[in-house]
């Protein structure tokens, strides 16, 4: 792998599942906590190595409509519905959603 490194540099490897989850884990403890706004720093921040992760975006829309930027949370949810038919279903049972769709 770090052959690839150099010819493409500035290119880093994606970060592995195990990575992206605990990273991920973190910020579902400060929703959790009700620290929306510090999750949703936490999520901006390690956006690079997670945004192609499905739980990354629905975890942003949680934060986004715990804090009342709702087309901010409705864009993180079709972000999050278009990658996993599994989100999408939960997203329906999950209360914070009624508010954004009603």
């Amino acid at each position: 792998m770090t052959w690839i490194l150099e010819w493409f540099p500035g290119k880093k490897p994606a970060a592995s599942q195990e990575e992206r989850d605990r990273l991920l884990m973190v910020a579902r403890y400060r929703y959790k906590a009700g620290e929306f706004q510090e999750a949703l720093e936490w999520l901006m921040s390690v956006e690079t190595k997670c945004s192609g992760d499905d739980y990354f975006h629905y975890l942003r829309a949680q934060c986004h409509a715990a804090l009342g930027n709702w087309d901010d949370a409705k864009s993180s949810l079709k972000m999050a519905s278009d990658k996993s038919e599994i989100l999408k279903l939960r997203a329906v049972d999950d209360p914070v959603f009624d508010a954004i769709f009603g």
